[in-house]
């Protein structure tokens, strides 16, 4: 590892340093929010980031998208404030004295079927990367290859267009 990046990974080790006096449940609490609040804070900013361009529309178009943008910034906004706050504290109050992690069956599951899955993947990469190629084709060739239907939109405009020239017609 390079010399700032061990610095990097020092200052994000103190950042994360438990305070004293934490065990049992704290601890646990303390070491789940840090693992996710950086993670969690990025990603609303980025969907926050998605609609910079709403909040810039005038016109018609920014009084129809504005408020929606506004609502949605709030309401995520809203989410970040109670992830960082009213969770931990709901934790603390919720879970029993002695924390211990344990697996469902569903994750179980999961875990052994992706474990070897993943190991082959690894030590087989030419045929993992063939195999993926092999399956967008197989999914895109599926994708219906004619083009969309018009839905007699042209012939309707032609059938109702009239006659170009009906001053000169006599009937006979």
């Amino acid at each position: 590892m390079s010399g700032q990046g061990n610095k990097e990974a020092t200052a994000e080790a103190i950042r994360t340093l438990p305070p004293a006096g934490l065990h049992g449940k704290w601890l646990a609490i303390f070491h789940a929010a840090a693992d996710v609040n950086r993670s969690i804070f990025f990603a609303a900013g980025i969907i926050i980031a998605g609609f910079i361009p709403l909040f810039t529309l005038s016109g018609v178009e920014g009084h129809i998208f504005g408020p929606m943008a506004q609502t949605y910034a709030y309401a995520l906004a809203g989410g970040l404030i109670a992830t960082f706050t009213v969770t931990p504290a709901l934790s603390a109050l919720i879970l029993p004295e002695h924390v211990q992690e344990t697996e469902t069956f569903v994750v179980r599951f999961l875990h052994r079927a992706y474990t070897p899955i993943l190991s082959f993947s690894v030590s087989h990469k030419a045929i993992a990367v063939g195999s993926a190629i092999v399956l967008l084709e197989v999914l895109q060739a599926q994708r219906d290859p004619r083009p969309p239907a018009d839905h007699g939109v042209a012939d309707i405009a032609e059938r109702s267009r009239a006659p170009a020239d009906l001053s000169g017609s006599d009937g006979g």
